[in-house]
C-alpha cells in the first residue's frame, strides 16, 4: 500500500479511536521498514491496528477465523468456529437492494451474522447500514459491520483486484445486551436501512492532490487515484475548492476519498443513525427474521472460572470470569490484598498488571485481531480494595489443554514485558504455577 493511502486510512477510517500523530508515525515507520521504535504499544494503537486490518483489506481472503467465515470461506476457519455456526438461507429485496443472510454464530456474548448484499441497479448509488438487531427481547449492539460505505467511492475498495462493489459478502459482529445468556430457540430480527444520496456526489479531499515536497511516485499515485474515482462518474472538487459546506449549499453531497459523508462540524452521528439530514435519505428498510439455535453456540463455550478464591502469599485471587470460545476470550480477575487498603491494592496492581490468559507462556491460538484491556484500583461495595484486570481478546481457533494466567504479559508481542525486577519475576512465576486451569 502506498504511504499516502495509508495516511488517508489513519485519518479517515479510525473514528472513535484515540490515535495520536505520534502513534500514526510509529505505524508508518514500521510499514516503511525503518528502524523500529522501542515503545510499548498503547491501547489506542492496538485498537487502530485492529481496525486497519479490517478496513484496509476489505475483508481480504488472507484473514483467518471469524472474518474468513464472514466473507464466505468457512473452509479456512477453525473447526470450532465452523462447528458452532448455524447456516441460514434468509433473503429479502427492497428498492433494488437484495440482502441474503447466510449464517450466524453465538457464544453467550457475541452474535455474528454473515450476509451477501447486491445492488440490482448499480447506476443508482446507495449506502447500507444496520438499523437494528434484536435477539428475543434483547438488543444487539453491532461493533463491526461491513455495510457502512457500501457503493460509495471507497478508493481502497475500488483498487482491490477482483472486488465487486455492488455484490458484497461480509457480516456483523455484535454484543448482546444483558448479563443472562440466550438459550434455546431465539427469534432474531435484523433491519437493514437503504440510504440514497439526496444529490450528486462530490469528493472533497485535499489528500488527493500533490503537496509541495511530494516525490514523483506520490504525484503519480495522486493522479491515478483521481482518475480511478472519476472513472466511476464521481466528481472531484478542485484543490482550491475544498469547503464541503459550499458544495452542500450548491446541492451536492460531499464525501471524502474514503467514501465517508462530510457532515457539519459538531454533528453527532452513530451506528444507528440512518439518515444525515439533507445528505442521505432512507429509501427503504429491509427486514430479515430467523431463529437462532443459541444452545448450539453455547456448546462450544469453555467456562473455566469455578468461583473459588485462590489463596496466595499476602493476597487472594478471585477469578470472576475466564471464558474461551471460537468468538471471544474474556477474563475478569480481582487481586484482593490481606491488608484492606488502596496502597496494598496498588502494590498488587503494579506487580501483576497485564494478567492475560496464555497457553503455558504463549498466546492462545487466536483467530482474529481484537484487544480491549483495562486495569484499575477499585473499592468494591463491601469496602474491599482490589486490583482489577478486565480483558477481551479474540476467540480461539483451537482449544488448549490448559490456560495459564500470566502477569505482565504483552499480547501484541506474545511475550513477557521488559523491565521486570528479579524479585517480582519470582513472585510472577509462583503466581503462574498456581493459576492454571484445565480446559474441559
Amino acid at each position: 500500500m502506498h504511504e499516502d493511502a495509508f495516511r488517508q486510512a489513519l485519518r479517515q477510517r479510525l473514528d472513535g479511536v484515540r490515535f495520536p500523530e505520534e502513534s500514526r508515525l510509529q505505524v508508518l515507520t514500521q510499514i516503511k521498514g525503518e528502524p523500529k521504535v522501542k515503545k510499548k504499544l498503547s491501547l489506542g494503537l492496538i485498537l487502530a491496528f485492529a481496525l486497519i486490518l479490517i478496513t484496509l483489506t476489505v475483508l481480504a481472503a488472507t484473514q483467518t477465523g471469524l472474518l474468513q467465515y464472514l466473507v464466505g470461506s468457512p473452509e479456512k476457519a477453525s473447526q470450532e468456529l465452523v462447528g458452532s455456526v448455524q447456516p441460514l438461507d434468509v433473503e429479502a429485496t427492497a428498492d433494488n437492494i437484495h440482502v441474503k443472510l447466510t449464517g450466524t454464530a453465538y457464544d453467550g456474548e457475541k452474535l455474528v451474522i454473515s450476509w451477501e448484499t447486491e445492488n440490482l441497479n448499480p447506476d443508482q448509488r446507495a449506502m447500507l447500514s444496520v438499523k437494528s438487531v434484536t435477539a428475543g427481547e434483547k438488543t444487539v449492539w453491532p461493533n463491526y459491520t461491513n455495510l457502512s460505505e457500501t457503493w460509495l467511492p471507497y478508493i481502497f475498495g475500488l483498487q482491490e483486484e477482483g472486488f465487486d462493489r455492488h455484490h458484497l459478502k461480509g457480516g456483523m459482529v455484535g454484543l448482546v445486551k444483558g448479563d443472562e445468556k440466550l438459550t434455546g430457540q431465539v427469534p432474531v430480527k435484523v433491519e437493514i436501512a437503504v440510504q440514497r444520496p439526496a444529490g450528486p456526489l462530490v469528493v472533497v479531499d485535499d489528500t488527493l492532490f500533490d503537496k509541495e515536497n511530494d516525490d514523483e511516485e506520490s504525484r503519480a499515485y495522486h493522479l491515478k487515484t483521481r482518475a480511478l474515482i472519476e472513472s466511476f462518474g464521481i466528481m472531484i472538487a478542485k484543490k482550491e475548492e475544498q469547503d464541503p459546506e459550499a458544495w452542500f449549499k450548491k446541492g451536492y453531497i460531499p464525501v471524502d476519498a474514503g467514501g465517508n459523508l462530510l457532515v457539519p462540524e459538531g454533528t453527532v452521528t452513530g451506528l444507528f443513525d440512518n439518515a444525515y439530514p439533507g445528505r442521505m435519505e432512507v429509501s427503504a428498510v429491509i427486514p430479515l427474521n430467523f431463529t437462532l439455535d443459541a444452545d448450539k453456540g453455547l456448546s462450544f463455550v469453555r467456562d473455566l472460572s469455578d468461583g473459588k478464591d485462590i489463596k496466595m502469599d499476602g493476597f487472594t485471587v478471585r477469578v470472576n470470569t475466564l471464558r474461551i470460545t471460537p468468538l471471544t476470550t474474556r477474563l475478569n480477575i480481582h487481586l484482593i490484598p490481606e491488608e484492606n487498603s488502596r496502597e496494598q491494592a496498588r502494590v498488587l496492581h503494579d506487580r501483576y498488571t497485564s494478567i492475560l490468559p496464555t497457553a503455558g507462556g504463549k498466546n492462545l491460538a487466536y483467530s482474529d485481531m481484537e484487544y480491549e484491556y483495562g486495569t484499575r484500583i477499585v473499592q468494591l461495595p463491601d469496602g474491599q480494595w482490589v486490583a482489577e484486570s478486565n480483558t477481551l481478546l479474540p476467540g480461539v481457533s483451537a482449544f488448549p489443554d490448559s490456560v495459564t494466567l500470566s502477569p505482565r504479559w504483552s499480547f501484541p508481542d506474545n511475550m513477557r514485558e521488559d523491565g521486570i525486577s528479579q524479585e517480582d519475576m519470582k513472585l510472577i512465576e509462583e503466581f503462574e504455577k498456581v493459576l492454571v486451569f484445565k480446559v474441559k
